[in-house]
């Protein structure tokens, strides 16, 4: 490609590295639209945020987890987004990225507090899931008496630590959301 397309193509496309935690996507999908705004329009999501150049819009982003391995039940998971009028951005690991023109929104993917409980407890599982398999993993490579050494403990810890702020911040948004509804309408966490 010649170099002046290369350039051309550099000035339309924009990588930034930003980190959201896992339990604070909505504050995510608000910097995706404050970039949607200044003409940066998500392109894909790996590492970093990836956005190609567009004339600044309002869009509306949302994040969603659902970690479908089955072929049948992530099309048909697709087609409810985009029956809704939901353009899907980009999928990895599980996390779904999906936006709309503000003036073409009218239903969210959330739109109540039952739907949000049920997203929160499958990032929850999954998440969960995958600090209990990293946890049996680091306990079986490395035996009790290593754990003791400062270049073991010091990452396991730091691990544990955050495994638990991670399960204690989406247990209060879950109580959170059941504390909207009725006690029948409830939950269980």
């Amino acid at each position: 490609m010649p170099k002046k397309d290369q350039n051309a193509l550099k000035a339309n496309a924009r990588k930034m590295s930003k980190i959201f935690m896992p339990w604070n996507f909505e504050k995510e999908q608000t910097w995706l639209e404050e970039q949607a705004r200044e003409g940066w329009l998500l392109e894909r999501k790996s590492f970093n945020y990836h956005f190609i150049k567009s004339e600044p819009q309002e869009m509306v982003y949302r994040v969603d987890y659902y970690s479908i391995t089955d072929k049948k039940k992530k099309e048909e998971y697709m087609t409810i987004f985009e029956e809704s009028g939901w353009e899907f951005v980009h999928g990895s690991s599980g996390w779904n990225y999906f936006r709309i023109p503000t003036d073409q929104f009218d239903v969210d993917i959330y739109s109540d507090p039952q739907s949000r409980i049920e997203q929160l407890k499958r990032i929850s599982q999954d998440i969960f899931g995958i600090f209990i398999i990293y946890f049996i993993t680091f306990t079986v490579i490395y035996n009790f008496e290593r754990w003791f050494d400062l270049i073991y403990f010091i990452p396991m810890l730091t691990f544990l630590i955050f495994g638990l702020i991670y399960i204690l911040k989406i247990q209060n948004k879950i109580k959170a959301l059941n504390a909207m509804l009725d006690e029948e309408d409830q939950v269980p966490e």
